[in-house]
């Protein structure tokens, strides 16, 4: 299959029922539910719209509700895509919400989570490099002159296996670049993968929607210093 491209998935549980798209939190599953449909906006996920590869690791998140996972049927898999960075191919029909699509996708997830996930010094898991590199096997760039100048085909057999592809070649794009600015939320409790594109790369918080994450770490700092700075009591008599 030849597919136009500028830019260059986890063993699943059984799905659940058609529709689910928050697997645990009973509040927070009903919110998600009841988000338009999954075609159109609705995304019930609190950081949205980063690189491929950084976004498909947020489908998986946890609030005061408990833990989601936008992937846990055909019709998440159907809202992500709508407003991912691939939408365009999701419109176009390169992309399709479907059963063999979304294993893949938790398959890309799961490898991209480990590789993403490790801090160095630790050295890379030959394992999970293998994981990752299996992704890219399907695909390749193939450059071309057209009468409309030059172009880049990105050949993929297995349409389900280009979701996978496009997201591990995603990972590689940002590394290349400043690997870096990949971060992970600061506060320990979120999780949430970001790129930071701050001019200054200092950016630490995911500043999710709902989240708080920056502002629960001020309102702890601000705490300490209050605390630090209050008087003594005087000794009781």
């Amino acid at each position: 299959m030849g597919l136009t491209s500028r830019t260059p998935t986890e063993a699943a549980p059984p799905d659940p029922a058609p529709g689910a798209v928050a697997v645990a939190g009973t509040a927070g599953a009903a919110r998600a539910r009841a988000a338009d449909g999954p075609e159109g906006g609705g995304d019930p996920r609190p950081l949205t719209g980063e690189p491929l590869c950084l976004d498909l690791l947020n489908t998986r998140w946890h609030d005061r509700h408990g833990h989601h996972d936008l992937l846990a049927g055909t019709d998440g898999l159907a809202r992500w895509l709508a407003g991912s960075r691939a939408a365009h191919r999701y419109r176009d029909g390169d992309l399709r919400a479907d059963a063999a699509t979304l294993a893949v996708a938790r398959q890309a997830r799961s490898a991209l989570a480990v590789v993403a996930g490790r801090r160095p010094p630790d050295p890379p898991d030959p394992a999970a490099l293998d994981a990752f590199n299996r992704l890219l096997e399907p695909g390749r760039i193939r450059r071309l002159l057209t009468p409309a100048g030059p172009v880049e085909r990105t050949d993929v057999a297995d349409p389900a296996r280009l979701l996978g592809w496009l997201a591990a070649a995603d990972y590689l794009t940002l590394l290349a670049g400043d690997p870096g600015r990949i971060r992970t939320c600061a506060d320990p409790s979120c999780g949430l993968y970001f790129l930071d594109t701050s001019r200054n790369g200092s950016r630490r918080w995911c500043a999710g929607a709902g989240t708080g994450c920056g502002n629960r770490a001020k309102a702890a700092r601000h705490y300490a210093r209050r605390t630090r700075s209050a008087p003594l009591p005087h000794p009781s008599a």
